[in-house]
């Protein structure tokens, strides 16, 4: 049985790498050096680690000929360098490198086994000799040149396996950016914040509300330091983006209304309004809701002062949709009125006939066969897996969250026990 071994080192003056066959015979070892190959640092000043690599891309390189050029079958190939930077790069994807040494990190990749590649002390490192230099009578005399060091006659060689560096300080890694192609902005409300008009790029209410909720969180992670705690967005992240998204859908069709009500010298709008007679106001968050004499009435703030939509906006148009679907296809009057428990779409029922016109007629009705008990066995089996099923488990988190209802755990010995507290 015949065994490789390669070992790679490098300086600022020069790197090399050297290969050894060891022949196993009844238990006996015995290693030689085969060949061995030396270079040059480049003339331009390169780092360390970078030097290191090249004299591992070297070694990967030189083992790949010899294995193509020997004909003798090797049962196993060992690479050692003593760079630990090295080695993690081995373990990082090329895309996740800069150039210089993910050109170089793909090509060992390609031509060795990175699970062949091994951590060696410095001082066990053949290839250090010729990383140093060495004059020709100590080289004469040097064993471990010509024999390899001693660590390779153990019979275990899998003890000094890769070493775990920590990926978040190491070298040479791209840094990850995030680009928006912005078409148009505005900047409103207090806090000066810049949003983009990205309403007409999404058909569903959530997914919009979703994906600049996630914006808004990368915002007040890079710019405000505030911590995430949870991978999903929170309740409150989804509220608030809700909240900036009808925001910039209200300034951006009632901006002369918006403005006299921020001005402190009015307080009404003017008299050609559409909103006129909704006797709009702003609250604390900058939002325009519907006024009255609701205020004193024994229902939750959005009833007494719903949010006010604006007619024929995209916005209006995908809650519209939102809250139809999950209302189980209401017809117009029963749809209103529950969109009225939270918003008011201007020109509600004109709205409400512009979306079912574009709805169309249903082409298709279901409806079951009576047969509801068949296979209840097999549908209380499937119910056990769907509830223990983590992706399944995430939706129901996001289905939730849409009503901002939050899902707690109660005492697996409180039997019977269900409270739903009302929003």
């Amino acid at each position: 049985m015949v065994e490789m071994y390669g070992f790679s080192d490098s300086s600022e003056i020069a790197y090399g790498a050297c290969i050894y066959l060891a022949s196993i015979k009844n238990g006996e070892k015995e290693i030689k050096l085969l060949t061995a190959k030396s270079r040059v640092a480049p003339l331009k000043k390169q780092t360390l680690p970078r030097l290191e690599l090249l004299a591992a891309h070297l070694l990967a390189e030189l083992v790949y000929k010899i294995k193509n050029t020997l004909d003798i079958e090797i049962s196993r190939t060992i690479y050692f360098t003593d760079s630990t930077i090295v080695l993690a790069w081995l373990k990082t994807e090329p895309c996740n490198l800069k150039t210089f040494v993910a050109n170089r990190v793909a090509n060992i990749i390609e031509i060795s086994n990175i699970h062949d590649w091994r951590h060696v002390k410095s001082k066990d490192n053949a290839a250090d000799i010729i990383s140093r230099g060495v004059n020709p009578k100590e080289l004469s005399e040097n064993n471990m040149w010509f024999f390899g060091p001693q660590f390779l006659r153990l019979k275990n060689l899998d003890s000094d396996i890769q070493s775990n560096f920590d990926l978040e300080i190491l070298p040479e890694l791209k840094k990850n950016t995030l680009s928006l192609n912005v078409t148009e902005q505005t900047k409103f409300d207090n806090n000066d914040i810049t949003v983009f008009t990205i309403f007409e790029k999404y058909t569903s209410f959530w997914k919009l509300v979703r994906v600049f909720g996630y914006v808004r969180r990368l915002k007040n992670r890079c710019l405000l330091k505030v911590p995430i705690s949870s991978e999903n967005l929170s309740i409150q992240e989804l509220n608030e983006t809700q909240e900036m998204l009808i925001r910039l859908a209200q300034r951006e069709c009632f901006t002369e209304e918006i403005s006299l009500l921020e001005s402190k010298n009015s307080r009404n709008v003017h008299k050609n309004s559409k909103i006129l007679s909704l006797h709009p106001f702003l609250d604390s968050k900058g939002i325009l809701r519907v006024g009255g004499r609701l205020s004193n009435a024994n229902v939750s703030y959005d009833q007494q002062h719903p949010k006010i939509l604006p007619y024929k906006h995209k916005l209006t148009d995908l809650i519209i949709l939102d809250s139809h679907i999950r209302n189980f296809h209401a017809g117009i009057q029963t749809l209103l009125s529950i969109l009225r428990l939270k918003y008011w779409p201007v020109n509600g029922k004109n709205a409400l006939k512009r979306f079912f016109s574009r709805r169309g007629k249903s082409s298709q009705i279901f409806s079951d066969n009576g047969l509801n008990f068949v296979g209840a066995n097999n549908q209380f089996l499937e119910l056990y897996k769907l509830i223990n099923n983590k992706q399944h488990n995430l939706e129901v988190d996001n289905f939730l969250a849409r009503d901002s209802i939050k899902w707690n755990f109660i005492p697996f010995t409180s039997y019977g026990w269900f409270v739903g507290e009302r929003g």
